[in-house]
């Protein structure tokens, strides 16, 4: 949360998010928006900061998560020239047809 007094930062979490860091992030600046899922987050990212668009970096699960509950619209992969080999995880994890 450096670039909180350079721009606007916010987090969404869960409602069992441990207060002591909820608390640690607000006094830092940050907007905390508690949802009760990854819908109702976006959904309170696109309506009380006005989010209309996301870079989305985190991994197979996250995007696995966003893929399944619908809150993709458009979907953009770059792909970096190296293989991971037979241990990776796939990039949706979740998502039909994929294999492990």
């Amino acid at each position: 949360v450096r670039t909180v007094a350079e721009a606007p930062v916010a987090v969404v979490c869960g409602p069992d998010a441990p207060a002591d860091r909820v608390g640690a992030l607000a006094a830092a600046g940050v907007r905390v928006l508690r949802a009760a899922d990854l819908p109702d987050g976006l959904a309170a990212l696109r309506h009380d900061q006005g989010v209309r668009s996301l870079l989305v970096e985190g991994g197979a699960g996250l995007a696995s998560a966003l893929w399944e509950t619908g809150c993709v619209d458009r979907l953009v992969i770059l792909q970096a020239p190296v293989v991971l080999g037979a241990g990776a995880v796939p990039a949706f994890e979740r998502a039909p047809g994929v294999r492990a």
